[in-house]
């Protein structure tokens, strides 16, 4: 058994283990640690185009393991710009009204399931003040997530989390961006207790990425980059999901 396939059989043990106190999902766990390839599941397409609005309840940017990113100040508020900018490209793609951070952060209800479930796993992500990442919102049960869906007066709750990596320039292109992410993204939506929407570890198929957004004042350099590295990975998710459903009309 190689190195890699000990720490997957060790995580999946540990998982089992934890699953009482911490419900992780094993394949989102291990593409969070950035372990494993793209895991598929079949969307339920149905309860997906009922989905009108949507909040973003938990994200997630896992900086590379090997080497931390530089020239990132403040963590808390690099994640709330890449928060916006996920936000704003969910709301163009897929044309749903999307719950600003500014106004999900205060809400009582989630500001009380933050508190309960914010237990920062993960020392060197990358998200908002306030928010839940990825595996924290995992804990949540479908209860909690039907009544803050009604609070929040949506018709789905978005999770997503971006691990990110650093690649040698390929040597055809060695103005490449030297970033790229992984997305895991799970949707809830309808009376479904489980994600109707599920990726996990996704690949970013465009190394350029979408153009960003104006207004995000982005720093050059890691910020900007991790930025491309996120934009990208999200448009490739949002692109085959568009593909996926041309296919079924």
């Amino acid at each position: 058994m190689s190195h890699s396939n000990h720490e997957i059989a060790y995580l999946s043990s540990l998982a089992t283990k934890m699953r009482p106190v911490f419900a992780i999902n094993l394949c989102a766990l291990l593409g969070i640690l950035g372990l494993a390839t793209a895991c598929v599941h079949k969307p339920n397409t149905k309860a997906i185009r009922k989905v009108k609005s949507a909040a973003i309840i938990g994200f997630t940017v896992v900086q590379p393991r090997e080497k931390p990113l530089t020239g990132i100040d403040n963590t808390f508020k690099t994640g709330a710009k890449y928060f916006d900018m996920v936000t704003e490209q969910l709301q163009a793609a897929r044309e749903w009204r999307m719950t600003p951070l500014k106004a999900l952060q205060p809400h009582r209800d989630y500001h009380e399931l933050s508190l309960k479930f914010g237990a920062h796993l993960l020392s060197n992500d990358l998200r908002p003040t306030g928010i839940l990442s990825q595996e924290e919102q995992v804990n949540l049960s479908p209860k909690q997530r039907k009544k803050l869906r009604q609070a929040l007066m949506v018709d789905g709750l978005v999770s997503v989390s971006f691990v990110i990596t650093r690649r040698p320039p390929p040597p055809d292109n060695p103005d490449a961006p030297p970033l790229t992410a992984k997305i895991s993204f799970d949707l809830y939506a309808g009376k479904q207790a489980k994600s109707v929407w599920h990726v996990a570890s996704l690949p970013s198929e465009n190394a350029d990425g979408p153009t960003m957004a104006e207004g995000l004042q982005l720093a050059d350099g890691d910020e900007r980059d991790v930025a491309i590295a996120i934009s990208s990975a999200l448009a490739t998710m949002l692109k085959q999901r568009q593909q996926d459903e041309a296919d079924k009309k």
